[in-house]
């Protein structure tokens, strides 16, 4: 049985028998991973979709070939964070994601195993202008591995950030950026506060 089949038979068994793991080790190329006491089942979870994403996530450059890929990630991932969106301010937004914002930064993506975009990012001018991962692959660590690219390799020192998004906003916190101002409105004058956020 290989590796893969074998986590994806651990992780059923841990939902079937709604149980605790003890501990789980991966020897494969010199990398030992832990699966340890108190992982819950959507930690398993976690850990399966990891593996199957890849523990070495791969950024790539993107391109106009991949923009309609690209727009469903982000439209995938605002639903699942943006709340404080409409059907409305989706079907606004998307379009103009897709023909226009796209086209004015530099994008880089991650793929998952079968080579679906799972993550995605666009820099302009030292500035990191979005970052969206898909909500099947929350978790295993694309927004990190995108964010610390862009800071090492694109010298990036500055987000913008929607407020109402508070596990964004969070993250970036925790990544070491700081607050720097507020705005009542986002760059279309719609009312959704944003924070313009650096390190």
């Amino acid at each position: 049985m290989s590796m893969t089949d074998q986590l994806i038979r651990l992780y059923f068994l841990t939902i079937a028998n709604t149980r605790f793991i003890n501990e789980f080790f991966r020897r494969d190329a010199g990398c030992c991973i832990s699966f340890r006491v108190g992982v819950t089942v959507s930690g398993a979870g976690n850990f399966v979709n990891r593996y199957l994403c890849g523990m070495e996530h791969k950024i790539e450059q993107a391109g106009e070939a991949d923009f309609r890929e690209i727009t469903e990630v982000w439209e995938a991932s605002v639903r699942a964070t943006h709340d404080f969106l409409t059907e409305e301010d989706i079907r606004f937004y998307k379009p103009l994601i897709l023909n226009e914002y796209l086209k004015a930064v530099k994008l880089y993506c991650v793929r998952n195993a079968a080579g679906d975009i799972a993550g995605f990012m666009g820099i302009a001018d030292n500035k990191l202008e979005m970052l969206f991962v898909h909500p099947g692959a929350r978790g295993t660590g694309i927004g990190k591995t995108l964010l610390s690219y862009a800071i090492a390799h694109e010298k990036v020192t500055a987000v913008d950030v929607n407020e109402q998004n508070g596990q964004a906003v969070g993250f970036y916190l925790h990544e070491g950026f700081k607050i720097l101002s507020r705005s009542a409105t986002d760059g279309m004058g719609k009312p959704f506060p944003i924070l313009s956020m650096g390190l």
